[in-house]
């Protein structure tokens, strides 16, 4: 995170360049020092932009937990967007203001949807706005700004980030039901994180627009801590979508603090991944749902056994109290059908107790031969001993194309110095 002055002696040589086509600015705090951007220093970046106008096409700008010190950024945010929104060259636009707390309020988003939605060029944007806070007293203008970006027809690829802003959730999520317009959408990542739904139909009606997207080739749907209803159609909106998407090659959910998910609502929601022979990479996080049973992993297994070009599979089943003994069985017989294409396994039992069968697990693993990368972990697993440790390392060291390994034992108190 560079100080202000430095900051600012940077954007001045910014406007000496002649004609750039990209420029990547990363000024994320990552040490969360109390150094910290200034009004001024947005200011001094977006004249620099405006001097780029006629030849910048990709513009990527990230200040995560970097705009914190100042209450009020506002007249520099919009200095900042209207330099972006000038230059109707931009075919790709990155922009992370993650954790701006007070620096950023809902008017500020609103701002941005505004000005991107000129934007007619843009095929990628990506957007994190999480950790900010505001309140709006009417939400009418935000949710207009959320619907404006339908009119981006060229859009591709479509990431947003945001956390609850103010009591209006339901309006702001069905907005974005209107991403149904960009025919041509391949990539979608789409993360509401602590949100609460007030009407149970809000997020069936938004859900229902990605059954519009055909042509899509990874979906990103992250949705932790979300208190889904029981009566929403969701999952079964997640499936149509998957039955319209011949052409998904990644899939990733993640659902994980949902007590009410449950492996029936699990079952609706994969009963069409069978059939996406495309899908190369799947991404399941369903860690603290209570509401899972030993029973998931079973129908896990119906989903992704005849996935023959599932290169990497990323599992997590942390902290699902009702998971316990008939888990490891049913992931040796996952990893039994998918010898052949597995490339990368990443599998999380945090605090996964009784595991049975454990030298099972690893005779399945040891003929995946094709792993370059693994994750396990086992940690808080009270069960595991000395033998089963000596029958992983033996299975680990057979795997002659691992490159990266990350192995995570803690906290499991039956292991001893024989097993390091």
């Amino acid at each position: 995170s560079p100080n202000p002055q430095t900051f600012s002696h940077f954007c001045k040589h910014l406007k000496t360049l002649k004609s750039p086509k990209g420029l990547y600015i990363d000024c994320n705090n990552k040490n969360s020092s109390n150094i910290q951007l200034t009004n001024v220093n947005l200011i001094e970046l977006a004249a620099a932009l405006k001097k780029m106008h006629r030849s910048l096409t990709t513009l990527s700008l990230s200040f995560q937990n970097n705009l914190q010190a100042y209450t009020d950024y506002k007249f520099g945010i919009s200095k900042l967007l209207q330099a972006i929104r000038k230059n109707r060259h931009f075919e790709k636009l990155y922009l992370n203001f993650g954790e701006a707390r007070s620096a950023l309020r809902l008017e500020d988003l609103m701002i941005v949807y505004s000005s991107v939605s000129r934007l007619n060029r843009l095929k990628a944007f990506h957007l994190n706005f999480s950790g900010a806070s505001g309140y709006h007293e009417n939400p009418n203008p935000f949710i207009n700004s959320v619907r404006s970006l339908g009119k981006l027809k060229l859009m591709e690829d479509l990431s947003i980030t945001f956390e609850k802003f103010s009591s209006h959730t339901d309006g702001e999520i069905e907005a974005f039901s209107h991403i149904k317009r960009m025919r041509k959408l391949s990539k979608i990542s789409l993360n509401f994180l602590h949100t609460k739904m007030q009407f149970e139909t809000t997020l069936d009606n938004f859900a229902y627009s990605l059954t519009k997207l055909t042509k899509l080739q990874k979906l990103q749907i992250s949705f932790p801590r979300f208190y889904i209803n029981p009566s929403s159609k969701i999952f079964y909106i997640i499936a149509k979508t998957l039955q319209t998407s011949p052409t998904l090659s990644i899939l990733n959910l993640d659902l994980s603090y949902n007590p009410r998910f449950s492996t029936t609502d699990l079952q609706k929601m994969l009963y069409h991944v069978q059939s996406q022979l495309c899908l190369s990479q799947l991404n399941l996080n369903f860690s603290f749902c209570s509401g899972l049973d030993n029973k998931t992993l079973q129908v896990l297994a119906q989903s992704i056994m005849n996935l023959k070009n599932l290169t990497s599979l990323k599992l997590n089943l942390s902290e699902c109290p009702l998971i316990n003994g008939q888990t490891l069985p049913s992931l040796s017989n996952i990893l039994k059908k998918l010898t052949s294409s597995l490339q990368v396994l990443e599998l999380s039992l945090f605090n996964s107790s009784p595991l049975q069968d454990f030298s099972s697990f690893c005779e399945a693993l040891s003929k995946v031969t094709n792993l370059y990368r693994v994750s396990l972990n086992f940690s808080h697993c009270r069960d595991l001993q000395d033998k089963d440790i000596k029958e992983l390392s033996k299975t680990l060291k057979g795997l002659k194309s691992l490159r990266n390994l990350d192995l995570d034992l803690s906290f499991v108190p039956q292991i001893t110095d024989h097993s390091i």
